[in-house]
């Protein structure tokens, strides 16, 4: 993966986020609290996520919501979503890069 520009990122999702009519307030809490996580893990290619860390972080107190709203984001193209059915293992995330614009020039 290339190497992650965390400031081009974050103003490539918001840009994305405020062109797409379906996101919420909840996808863009729940997409932070991930991307918090992606951050502290130096951003590796695919990581390990915790559901309670992960609810903590965006607020949500319901599992349905989490569920409901994770699974979009993935539906959606924003990650990719690997959920784990066994308690032991933590659900896994890849993220998409959205910070590719160019370098601007200054005059």
């Amino acid at each position: 993966m290339e190497k992650i520009n965390y400031i081009r990122h974050l103003n490539g999702i918001f840009e994305q986020f405020s062109k797409d009519q379906r996101i919420t307030v909840v996808h863009r809490s729940l997409y932070l609290a991930i991307f918090e996580i992606w951050n502290r893990k130096f951003f590796q290619e695919v990581f390990m996520i915790n559901r309670q860390q992960v609810m903590g972080l965006a607020k949500i107190r319901s599992r349905t919501t989490y569920h409901k709203h994770l699974n979009e984001l993935h539906n959606f193209g924003y990650l990719i979503y690997f959920p784990s059915h066994d308690i032991l293992k933590g659900s896994k995330i890849r993220m998409y890069y959205f910070g590719k614009e160019l370098d601007q020039e200054m005059n």
